[in-house]
């Protein structure tokens, strides 16, 4: 699935808004079933799912106080195909 890339008159419409209030942001993630660590990486050969491998990625962002509070936090269901 590709990212969405606001237009500069989208962004700047966001900026200038006036509203003063929390924002919410709802992330819909979907992991490969085996992580993609490359070869240079300390996880290359550890052979774990994709949600083991993100929330490594979470915990390493907590950690160094770069996450905003989560207002909900769900468990990954992973859905065997």
């Amino acid at each position: 699935m590709p990212a969405m890339q606001p237009t500069a008159d989208q962004f700047r419409s966001f900026r200038d808004d006036p509203h003063d209030g929390p924002i919410a942001q709802v992330n819909l993630l979907k992991f490969r079933v085996k992580a993609a660590d490359g070869p240079g990486e300390p996880e290359h050969a550890n052979d774990e799912p994709g949600t083991v491998a993100y929330q490594r990625y979470v915990d390493a962002f907590r950690a160094a106080g770069l996450l905003c509070r989560d207002l909900l936090t769900t468990r990954p269901t992973v859905a065997a195909t």
